[in-house]
């Protein structure tokens, strides 16, 4: 996607408490793609608005490309959004050589599959009516609702079990995950990143016994995961 991207947008807020009580225990942890310093928290509490209140958002990337790590950036704004009383909102991705995108999110009542969220890509009204289609509907050809590698998702799933065994807020240590046939790849941070913010785990790296290890503290059982989110 080029060295240099740009993410900025808004959310049409039906309120300022739910946004005030979400960001005020908010930290965007491993690798912080989303940080609380990249929202305006100042404008969605300004008198100064005509009828919804509204919080922007916007950061500078390097390298952020099409593969987990923007799936990664994807499941955490999803995840704000599940957390805030909210009407629509935007987030436009500008590239240095691979041009733009927008992307659209309207809060729906759950139906049956668990879908929360209409999502389109193109241009939208601000009421959510489709006013262009788009050139190229998500970076680098990504699939939307995002999905899991099959192959690390078999990998995980084939240790749950395993996980299961670890005693609850214990820090269970792997060393040298990159030997692993799939808790060294990238992929697995997509699932692990999933499972943090359902609050099933806590998870990232250090260095154990001058070793690079990857690390996980179970809060909850876990279940095997499925595709797509």
């Amino acid at each position: 996607m080029g060295e240099i991207s740009i993410i900025h947008g808004r959310i049409i807020m039906n309120d300022k408490e739910s946004g005030n009580e979400f960001f005020k225990n908010y930290i965007d942890k491993n690798h912080p793609l989303l940080p609380i310093e990249a929202f305006n928290l100042q404008l969605l509490n300004s008198e100064h608005y005509r009828y919804n209140p509204i919080l922007t958002f916007g950061r500078t990337y390097k390298y952020l490309d099409g593969g987990y790590e923007w799936k990664q950036l994807i499941l955490k704004f999803e995840n704000i959004l599940m957390n805030l009383n909210f009407d629509n909102a935007k987030m436009y991705l500008e590239t240095e050589f691979l041009g733009n995108y927008e992307f659209f999110w309207k809060k729906i009542p759950a139906n049956e599959k668990g879908q929360k969220f209409f999502f389109g890509t193109g241009r939208f009204s601000m009421f959510g009516n489709r006013i262009e289609e788009p050139d190229s509907k998500f970076p680098m050809n990504t699939e939307y609702p995002i999905r899991y590698d099959e192959e690390i998702l078999d990998g995980f799933n084939s240790i749950v079990n395993q996980l299961n065994t670890i005693p609850k807020e214990t820090k269970h240590i792997f060393i040298k995950p990159y030997e692993h046939e799939f808790l060294g790849h990238d992929g697995i941070r997509l699932i692990l990143t999933q499972l943090q913010l359902n609050g099933i785990i806590e998870w990232g790296y250090e260095t154990k016994e001058n070793n690079y290890a990857l690390y996980i503290i179970r809060k909850k059982e876990i279940t095997q995961m499925k595709n797509a989110m």
